[in-house]
């Protein structure tokens, strides 16, 4: 006599819970806007390059305790607002906001 297999039950289907959509808020990703700020030059001598790394063509030199605002920040680097390029921000130190 054969025995039977057990018969399986079927699982019933998790109901998913949802928010009314009055309770649903989108999350945004939006980054902060960059506020710019000021910094002191802390280097007897530091270098303006074009772009924001070392192998980068200097542009033009900067004396120690000379203000600068910084428009924009990349991987350690800082934009000036002037436009003359970019600055090692390891080699400043951070003032206020503009």
């Amino acid at each position: 006599m054969k025995k039977k297999a057990p018969q399986q039950r079927e699982q019933p289907i998790a109901k998913q819970k949802t928010a009314p959509a009055d309770e649903v808020t989108a999350e945004v990703s939006e980054k902060e806007p960059f506020v710019p700020y000021t910094v002191a030059v802390r280097a007897s001598i530091l270098n303006v390059r074009r772009e924001p790394n070392t192998a980068s063509e200097i542009t033009t030199q900067l004396r120690k305790d000379q203000i600068l605002t910084i428009s924009e920040e990349k991987n350690g680097w800082g934009r000036l607002m002037s436009g003359a390029g970019w600055i090692s921000l390891e080699y400043t130190e951070r003032s206020e906001s503009v």
